[in-house]
């Protein structure tokens, strides 16, 4: 199997789906003429779904009856390496080739087998992308605020520390700590500074926790 880079999207969707849906056509040609007739040939993955963000790559998926297999599976072999970083059984074996562009993935099944389930996935998102029912938005950077809990013979450099590594792993995201509120580990105090911090500029509201071990000591009354 061959080393992919790290992956990446394609900077053209549009693009990308029109190179995949060229190739499989041209694939699907070369695969009916050594298929029997009634393997069903079909384009999955994202490049299949309109409006998918993708790494352009093709996959097909090739469904043939169960006593075609071995003859379907003989063919793909002859056209395409082994993909050996997948699995492969008496229904299910799958291919490749870095020598397209893009690169090509062939899956073969056997229909009604448990792995004859990949044309399923492109369907249903296939359907749920033309109703629309979701959309996706740019990633925002995050204003975060952080509220911490203290017991008795908590030290302060144990929550200095965790603001810390806190800050450091919202850093990448360009996101940062924009308010910080240390309450005592009850319920009455911390509910009052989570309302008060989601009610300040800040996008999302974290709490650190003192101890969950008291927590299974601390009355009802005194609990969120």
């Amino acid at each position: 199997m061959s080393v992919e880079p790290d992956f990446s999207l394609h900077p053209d969707p549009a693009l990308a789906r029109a190179a995949a849906q060229d190739l499989f056509e041209r694939t699907a040609t070369m695969l009916r003429s050594l298929l029997p007739a009634s393997a069903d040939i079909r384009h999955i993955g994202a490049t299949a779904i309109p409006g998918c963000l993708t790494k352009g790559d093709l996959d097909i998926v090739v469904r043939v009856e169960a006593a075609d297999f071995a003859g379907a599976d003989a063919a793909l072999a002859a056209l395409f390496a082994r993909n050996t970083g997948s699995t492969h059984s008496d229904t299910f074996s799958s291919f490749e080739s870095d020598g397209t562009s893009p690169h090509l993935g062939v899956q073969l099944t056997v229909i009604g087998a448990p792995g004859d389930f990949f044309h399923t996935f492109a369907e249903a998102l296939t359907r749920v992308g033309s109703a629309r029912p979701i959309a996706i938005t740019e990633y925002k950077q995050k204003s975060v605020a952080v509220v911490s809990t203290l017991l008795p013979g908590l030290k302060p450099s144990v929550v200095d520390k965790t603001l810390r590594v806190m800050a450091e792993r919202l850093a990448p995201a360009s996101g940062e700590i924009v308010l910080e509120r240390r309450v005592p580990h009850e319920g009455a105090p911390l509910a009052t500074a989570i309302r008060e911090a989601a009610a300040g500029p800040a996008e999302l509201v974290v709490v650190f926790g003192a101890s969950a071990i008291t927590d299974r000591r601390v009355s009802k009354e005194t609990t969120l």
